[in-house]
């Protein structure tokens, strides 16, 4: 017996509409990611200015002596060290660079300093809450197919350029530091795990000799040939996708041994 399936049919007004709503939907998602790179940027020009701004000012203030005929350049020693120290940190973030679904970060990361530039970050790991936003409710009767961000980890080599201070007036001396990071790992979404390699850009303002706030930017980069529908059905695109996680955080380190 040979079962004959009956072709569905389909509205053309109502693909037209779904045409039209996606490629809204795709304009957002285009919108957040320029978004991302600006803050990125911004956050590089900043400090890329700053710590310029800052050596010059150390070279001036801290730095010339006269004795005689010959000139001594005296070097104040650094208010915080993290050469041979181990820093532990508690962050937490979002990625808004998707326009059907947000994500909340929670982790922590371990880091071990050689020196004061160079750092192995042996541990950076997070678990991730979605949402959706209201593009996926305007879309959901069209079902949108998405893949949502569970947990990630990577291991980085962390390279820290610049070192300064701010002084605002009568207030106590700000000591940051700015860093670079790279490396791999892997991304678990909702239905698969993906390895990934990420970079990233951050800033450490120390707040004592121990622990330091700190501010990252970082992306993580993947292929995605899998997606989610709205009843939780994997959907298989047969052909890989390119996607990123912007990853925006706040966090707190910690630094042993005590010095």
């Amino acid at each position: 017996m040979v079962n004959l399936i009956k072709p569905k049919k389909y509205d053309l007004k109502q693909v037209c509409i779904t045409a039209h709503l996606n490629a809204q939907a795709g304009a957002g998602c285009t919108r957040n990611r320029g978004i991302g790179s600006v803050l990125l940027a911004l956050l590089i020009a900043l400090n890329l200015f700053l710590g310029f701004r800052l050596e010059v000012k150390a070279a001036e203030t801290e730095g010339v002596y006269s004795r005689g005929d010959s000139r001594i350049l005296a070097v104040r020693k650094r208010f915080f060290a993290k050469k041979r120290r181990h820093e532990f940190t508690i962050y937490s973030g979002i990625i808004p660079n998707d326009a059907f679904i947000r994500h909340a970060t929670f982790g922590g990361q371990y880091t071990y300093h050689f020196s004061e530039r160079l750092g192995l970050q042996l541990v950076n790991g997070a678990y991730a809450v979605s949402w959706q936003t209201e593009d996926y409710k305007r879309l959901q009767q069209f079902q949108p197919v998405v893949n949502p961000t569970k947990s990630f980890g990577t291991v980085d080599l962390i390279l820290t350029p610049v070192y300064g201070k701010m002084n605002f007036g009568s207030l106590n001396v700000l000591y940051f530091d700015l860093y670079v990071l790279g490396g791999a790992g892997l991304i678990q979404t909702q239905n698969k795990t993906f390895p990934t390699l990420d970079i990233g850009l951050g800033q450490r303002w120390y707040i004592s000799k121990q622990s330091a706030l700190r501010f990252e930017v970082r992306g993580y980069f993947y292929n995605d040939d899998t997606l989610v529908d709205p009843n939780n059905v994997i959907v298989n695109n047969n052909t890989s996708s390119f996607r990123y996680n912007l990853n925006i955080g706040l966090g707190l380190s910690f630094f042993l041994p005590k010095r």
